[in-house]
């Protein structure tokens, strides 16, 4: 198959929020448990669910609200065979580039695995000077770039506002 498509499906949310989803999960196990055992005071309980939700389940509640604000509406068409990317929005917009026309592709992620083991980005600059920016909600486990990408760790995977292009201001390519 020379061509595959990719956009956000309710799978793909769930695959990239399953270290928050767990540890949302884990924390309310273990709260209830604390609780109906009387074991500590329920001011340390709710200290440790707090402490629990401010490290693991917000910042990474944060990365995925931000990561679908960017892919959302949005579709990557990646031909193998002729090398060319086509990135459309609902709207009918879009931009089409060929693998020649890449200056270079940082994948950005976090050098920790937990929590944010499921985030990263790529940003793919192009020699005109533009930027892109796809996320692991679009192309989760997809790593059909990875061939020519540069690997940057970085402490919280989330692209600079300067780096992100809104799909409504790309030229229409079509």
């Amino acid at each position: 198959m020379t061509e595959k498509t990719y956009k956000i499906t309710f799978i793909k949310h769930l695959k990239t929020a399953s270290t928050p989803i767990i540890s949302l999960l884990l924390g309310m196990v273990v709260w209830i448990y604390f609780y109906l055992n009387n074991s500590i005071d329920n001011n340390e309980v709710y200290k440790i669910a707090l402490i629990i939700a401010a490290i693991i389940v917000f910042p990474c509640l944060y990365l995925h609200i931000t990561y679908f604000q960017i892919d959302n509406l949005r579709e990557l068409h990646y031909n193998s065979l002729n090398k060319n990317i086509q990135i459309k929005t609902k709207g009918g917009k879009q931009t089409d580039f060929s693998t020649n026309d890449i200056l270079k592709i940082e994948r950005c992620f976090c050098k920790f695995k937990v929590p944010y083991s499921s985030y990263f980005y790529y940003r793919i600059c192009l020699k005109n000077d533009q930027k892109i920016i796809i996320t692991s909600l679009l192309i989760n486990d997809e790593y059909f770039l990875d061939q020519c990408s540069i690997d940057i760790n970085c402490f919280y995977p989330l692209p600079s506002d300067k780096d992100i292009i809104q799909m409504d201001n790309m030229t229409n390519n079509k």
